[in-house]
């Protein structure tokens, strides 16, 4: 049985929360940057956040035509006109269809006592954007207007993979009274950013392309955010769910053989990624994708209209009910399983690190395991891990995950394959952050009932300003369930803003509504902070176990 663990490999480009802002055919007054290759005006200047919106920045060339499927080209230089950003665009997107599993997960939540205040509502598939586009390599920029406008010593800058939020400005202003500036971008997902196998390299393909597209935007920021009153060197990258995994790979791009790597610092939350698939999966994977748009090569299909390659994209990954593109190992920069990379010490050491996990996170993939039992266990875990030998698979079955329903790891079979894929895909990474960078760490758990993935994302996007139901607009989850979650607890959602702002202006999380004395490094102790609606206290990290010490040394392959 294949599970459905869709967590988020595709993302719409960013939430917007309502807000006051001074549009941009106010040109005379919106400050213009000029970066060499193109010239951009400010789109607008929001009042109440005071910032300026750098809109729809090209970071890289178009990618359409002989460069679709390859690696990202700098831009070309059009210095023509001032381009004020007002064209939106965003990379195709797609999303599997999980409404019946999300009716499951509910109907186990009610039966089994869980306290949740997540809304269900019937979905289906979202109309096209009209900003979707293959040329789409576009990023923004923004700036508090004191940062901008002072000429003395450069801001903190946060880079988020995928989604901006105008809170984290505003709580940034706590840490920093002139505050940090926030950058976000579009990259290649799906089958535009994450085809691989062997013929679609023959052929000129380059996997993991949308990766690439993310190191590109990295190293424009590292050039050019000086220009916008940024330091170069206050460089912070965060994600959540497969934004949080592609922040674990950039940390192990290349093997750490390229030298220091173009940020600072970095935050990934419940950081989410595959265990790489197999060349033969890639290459069926491929075909598939080929035989819907009716042709044989990748050549073939660089000559079709960008219409029916994301009408295409869409619906295969739809009818998948998981999305099956994301990272692989290509030899280069995913030179193995960042799991193996960390344990071998091949990664830049100089990275400060605040990881953060949810405490259920499994739990919103199993549904398709309601009702069934302890015999479908051994094809779900074959299923994730292709190739895992007998003795391996033995292993994991009665040593790590054993059928034993006392309470003391899990209660019923649904629990066990919850914590299964809790910790083998997302919680444990904390555990190899920590082995790597000797305990030197900081991390936190998202506690609140039922702590399913993506839970948190309401808390990060909370503006006290705005009502519940905007604060829940949310651009990085798996399903758009995540974005009914009601009644942000306002402390939480402060303490967590706290914590990713301060780490990013001063590399230390801290709070003034937590009532901690401080946060805790990792440390001896395998310290973390843990938030929940009782309390916000430090505790021993629930991932320094040896299920999650096993997990970390890949002993899978």
């Amino acid at each position: 049985m294949k599970l459905h663990i869709t967590f988020a490999k595709s993302f719409a480009f960013a939430s917007f929360l309502t807000e006051v802002v001074i549009a941009g055919n106010a040109s005379t007054t919106l400050p213009v940057v000029d970066l060499g290759y193109e010239i951009y005006r400010a789109n607008n200047f929001n009042t109440q956040g005071s910032y300026y919106n750098f809109s729809n920045i090209r970071y890289a060339a178009p990618a359409v035509g002989s460069l679709r499927f390859k690696s990202p080209q700098l831009p070309s230089t059009n210095r023509t006109a001032v381009n004020d950003g007002s064209v939106g665009r965003i990379c195709p997107q797609a999303s599997a269809d999980t409404t019946q599993v999300t009716a499951e997960l509910f109907n186990y939540l009610n039966t089994h006592n869980v306290t949740t205040s997540l809304g269900l509502a019937s979905r289906t598939v979202a109309a096209r954007d009209p900003r979707e586009s293959e040329d789409c390599l576009f990023l923004d920029v923004l700036v508090p207007q004191a940062v901008f406008e002072r000429n003395n010593s450069g801001s903190a800058v946060l880079i988020s993979i995928y989604g901006k939020s105008s809170s984290l400005l505003q709580r940034s202003r706590l840490h920093d009274p002139e505050g940090m500036i926030h950058v976000t971008f579009n990259y290649r997902i799906g089958a535009f950013g994450f085809l691989a196998g062997p013929s679609f390299e023959k052929d000129g393909g380059t996997p993991n392309a949308g990766l690439l597209d993310q190191r590109m935007a990295i190293e424009w920021v590292r050039d050019n955010i000086h220009l916008f009153g940024g330091d170069p060197h206050r460089i912070t990258i965060t994600g959540e769910s497969a934004g949080g995994g592609s922040v674990i790979h950039q940390v192990t791009a290349y093997g750490g053989l390229r030298g220091p790597v173009p940020f600072q610092r970095a935050i990934p939350q419940s950081s989410f990624w595959s265990p790489n698939s197999s060349p033969y999966e890639q290459e069926q994977l491929l075909q598939k994708y080929l035989q819907l748009l009716n042709v044989t090569s990748l050549s073939a299909a660089r000559e079709l209209p960008a219409s029916l390659l994301i009408a295409t994209n869409e619906a295969l990954i739809h009818s998948s009910g998981a999305n099956p593109f994301g990272p692989t190992i290509d030899g280069d920069f995913v030179p193995r399983d960042p799991r193996q990379v960390l344990f071998n010490g091949n990664y830049t050491p100089s990275v400060d690190i605040l990881i953060g996990h949810n405490s259920q996170e499994g739990l919103f993939t199993v549904a398709p395991l309601i009702g069934q039992n302890d015999s479908v266990f051994p094809s779900v875990i074959t299923k994730q891990f292709v190739g895992m030998a007998p003795s391996v698979l033995e292993f994991v079955l009665d040593t790590l995950y054993p059928p034993v329903y006392n309470g003391s790891l899990y209660a019923d079979f649904v629990q066990r394959v919850a914590l299964f894929v809790s910790d083998a895909f997302i919680a444990c990474t904390t555990e190899y952050l920590a082995n790597a960078y000797n305990n030197a760490i900081y991390g936190y758990v998202f506690d609140v009932a039922p702590g399913v993935h993506g839970q948190d994302i309401p808390y990060m996007n909370y503006l006290k300003s705005n009502s519940t139901s905007a604060n829940a607009s949310s651009s990085s989850t798996s399903s758009s369930l995540i974005n009914e979650i009601l009644n942000v607890n306002e402390t939480i959602a402060f303490a967590l803003q706290d914590y990713v702002t301060s780490f990013t202006i001063n590399g230390v999380p801290t709070s003034s509504v937590d009532g901690l004395t401080e946060f805790p490094m990792y440390g001896s102790n395998s310290s973390v902070v843990n938030l929940n609606l009782a309390s916000i206290i430090e505790i021993k990290a629930p991932t320094d176990n040896n299920r999650c010490k096993w997990w970390g040394t890949a002993l899978y392959n």
